[in-house]
């Protein structure tokens, strides 16, 4: 992600904190403060589904590149007596595995 898919909206102010927000949200009783309360986290919600459209996109992209590179490898490798095409594959597996790790 280069760049926040999420532009801010010049007309309202951005809290500094999570905790600013709320203690504005306290200021707003009954109704108002449902409200309030409502659409702040409906919008956090939505934030965090942008987020993770994107992260999911990525993901996609990467196992796209990792294959296409895997498929390059094998192409260049198979050429010879299949040692470097298997320690290829097996640096290739490791490298997964270390990848779902972190994920």
């Amino acid at each position: 992600m280069n760049k926040n898919p999420i532009g801010k909206v010049g007309l309202f102010a951005t809290p500094k904190s999570m905790e600013r927000l709320q203690d504005y949200m306290e200021k707003f009783n009954g109704p108002e403060g449902t409200v309030a309360n409502t659409c702040a986290f409906m919008a956090w919600n939505l934030a965090s589904k942008i987020i993770d459209d994107i992260l999911e996109e990525e993901a996609a992209e990467a196992e796209r590149l990792l294959a296409e590179a895997v498929d390059r490898l094998k192409g260049v490798l198979t050429g010879d007596d299949g040692q470097a095409y298997k320690k290829a594959e097996k640096f290739l597996d490791r490298f997964a595995a270390i990848r779902k790790e972190v994920e």
